[in-house]
């Protein structure tokens, strides 16, 4: 018997609380679009320097010296 009373009260208790709704988390840390985004500081501005001045017209002088980009050419049906 008094563990009948147990869960009906139990079962009372519950019934009775209100769920509440999950709150909405705000973070402080919202996205940027790439387009407002500047590194002019000295860490990346050395190597987006490098990029720009060594590795990316080494890597397109590759990509001729090993006909690459005439086989897009060729995938493409330009040739």
């Amino acid at each position: 018997m008094q563990n009948q009373v147990c869960l009906f009260l139990f079962i009372l208790l519950i019934s009775s609380c209100k769920q509440k709704e999950p709150q909405k988390i705000e973070y402080p840390i919202q996205p940027v679009s790439s387009q407002n985004v500047e590194l002019t500081d000295n860490f990346w501005s050395k190597r987006i320097a490098t990029n720009r001045d060594v590795t990316i017209p080494y890597c397109f002088q590759k990509c001729e010296e090993t006909h690459r980009i005439a086989n897009f050419e060729v995938a493409g049906g330009l040739v």
